[in-house]
């Protein structure tokens, strides 16, 4: 009798660790799908105002108060701004000199930017040295796209709200 009642007991434990275990995995995943989700809208947000204003910026083509307003904007929205031509060249960029940076052009964000939608994605910055969120929009004028407005957050934010 007390020998059926410790292989009960044991098989009890194991079923409630897996349990827990199969619980935590889906709170976790469902944690970071969320905390992704809040950063995408709020890139997007943040994006749309920041393009508005650079618009006139980029098309003057005074490219020293271009930057200056880029680095403005960022701290003001807490992201990385970075303004990128049709071609890739990286025109300003809040975090480094834009003169020094390669060209973003087979950027998977930029890419999807230059055919006039929102392009986002989520990968290992080089420049960084962090995995980031990027979010890119079209600076459009008429109906054809003339640049891109591209904003960065770091996951670290998701990775500490969940950890």
């Amino acid at each position: 009798m007390n020998r059926i009642v410790w292989k009960l007991f044991f098989t009890y434990i194991i079923v409630v660790i897996i349990c827990v275990v199969i619980v935590g995995v889906y709170v976790g995943t469902s944690l970071r799908s969320y905390f992704i989700q809040r950063i995408a809208h709020r890139l997007t947000l943040n994006a749309r105002l920041v393009e508005d204003i650079l618009r006139d910026e980029f098309q003057s083509e005074d490219i020293s108060r271009l930057r200056s307003s880029v680095k403005r904007l960022a701290g003001e929205t807490e992201t990385r701004i970075t303004v990128i031509r049709p071609d890739g060249a990286v025109l300003a960029d809040s975090e480094k000199d834009a003169d020094l940076m390669d060209n973003h052009w087979n950027r998977p964000e930029v890419q999807v930017a230059l055919k006039g939608k929102i392009g986002q994605s989520i990968r290992y910055s080089g420049t960084l040295k962090e995995k980031m969120m990027y979010l890119a929009l079209p600076l459009k004028e008429a109906d054809s796209v003339i640049g891109v407005v591209r904003l960065a957050l770091p996951l670290t934010e998701v990775q500490a709200k969940i950890a």
